[in-house]
């Protein structure tokens, strides 16, 4: 009897602590985004009888409960610190961790590349198809291709870890060659900074995209390839037209994002105004807003991230200089235009800029192209996102 009666008094008491957590649960998921994972939390799974009888329900709840567990933050906060400041492990959350910099981790071993050409034949053959027409019209296409922060520190990688140069070399080497045999000019901005020695100013130490001074090499060369292929001569912004601000504030890249802001590197985030200034009107997705370029900390003391350059990703952004003698501008890409819409635009009389992750506007590219009708448009893609489709 005594035995029952305390299975009993178990069983309510973990009843109860259920009760409590899932109580918790609800009372503290607000957040919809994670901020140190830069990503998108689960929302709560609906319920429906196909759901429930493929067992997708449960996963998801599971998923759910993962991502909104009371004090998640905190725990796996906690757990980093412990392996990387106590024990003291050379990758902690897939970063690996150096002394002057934080790089992406690369799980070891190698495959068979013979499917790079495969893929590269295929999405240059997409892009050859989407801008046909505009091509076919007077247009002028570049393809700008950027090494992720992981590809241009490579030769930075220590020896014990693997820095993927196997797959980087004959990588960019296809996608050059299916992109020029498909009519798409293209820059290999790797090439370019190993022309300059690979300088480590070009890229950020903590963050995965270049810094200032590896976006304003890639516009100084975007806009003399475009020289070089048209008639067009827009002005280019030299060094002595523009006024450098390095700020002061903690800057949070997205490595160390990964590792909850636990392992700051002596870095600031730079940017660029040009001396004599251009009015312009900004829209976001359709809807005016306040003409900036850069959303600036309010105090040295707040720490900033790669958001500063233009406040981040925008499905659609359109900067209108209204000098109508200038030509106009369509850059297509994602997170890596952020740093080069400010440097464009003082180039363009407009600059419009799609990222194909957030563009809700309901036309496909060559509808967008057809409307719009811009003198150039400029591809902008990092080497982790080569053969994926524009999405646009």
């Amino acid at each position: 009897m005594r035995r029952r009666n305390a299975n009993l008094v178990f069983s309510l008491l973990f009843l109860l602590a259920l009760i409590v957590m899932i109580g918790l649960l609800f009372a503290g998921r607000s957040n919809t985004t994670d901020f140190y994972e830069n990503r998108t939390l689960a929302e709560r799974p609906a319920t429906s009888r196909e759901a429930v009888m493929d067992g997708s329900w449960v996963n998801e709840w599971e998923t759910f409960l993962t991502d909104h567990v009371k004090g998640r933050t905190w725990l796996i906060k906690a757990d980093t610190a412990l392996h990387l400041k106590l024990l003291r492990q050379p990758v902690v959350n897939g970063v690996l961790v150096t002394k002057d910099r934080l790089l992406g981790f690369n799980s070891y071993g190698r495959w068979d590349t013979d499917y790079l050409s495969d893929s590269a034949e295929q999405a240059a053959s997409e892009l050859e198809t989407v801008f046909a027409d505009y091509i076919s019209g007077g247009g002028t296409v570049l393809y700008l291709a950027l090494p992720e922060q992981y590809s241009y520190y490579r030769t930075y990688y220590p020896s014990y870890t693997e820095n993927r140069q196997w797959l980087l070399e004959p990588m960019h080497a296809i996608w050059m060659d299916a992109l020029e045999r498909h009519g798409i000019p293209c820059v290999d901005m790797y090439e370019v900074y190993e022309t300059m020695g690979v300088p480590a100013e070009m890229y950020s130490a903590t963050d995965h995209h270049y810094s200032y001074y590896g976006a304003y090499c890639a516009y100084r060369t975007a806009m003399e390839t475009i020289g070089q292929m048209t008639t067009l001569a827009p002005p280019v912004l030299g060094e002595e037209d523009l006024r450098l601000t390095a700020l002061p504030n903690p800057y949070l890249g997205s490595r160390n994002r990964k590792l909850y802001g636990l392992a700051f590197r002596d870095e600031q985030l730079v940017y660029a105004e040009p001396v004599e200034p251009i009015p312009f009107e900004r829209i976001d997705n359709g809807w005016y807003t306040e003409p900036w370029l850069y959303e600036l900390p309010e105090t040295e003391d707040e720490v900033i991230t790669y958001n500063v350059y233009m406040g981040g990703d925008h499905g659609e952004t359109i900067l209108r200089t209204n000098r109508e003698e200038l030509p106009d501008l369509l850059i297509v890409g994602e997170s890596f235009t952020n740093a080069l819409e400010p440097l464009f635009y003082a180039s363009f009389d407009e600059t419009r800029s799609l990222d194909p992750r957030f563009y809700g506007g309901g036309l496909t590219m060559q509808e967008y192209l057809a409307d719009y009708r811009p003198d150039v448009v400029i591809i902008v893609r990092d080497d982790t996102a080569y053969f994926n489709p524009l999405g646009v």
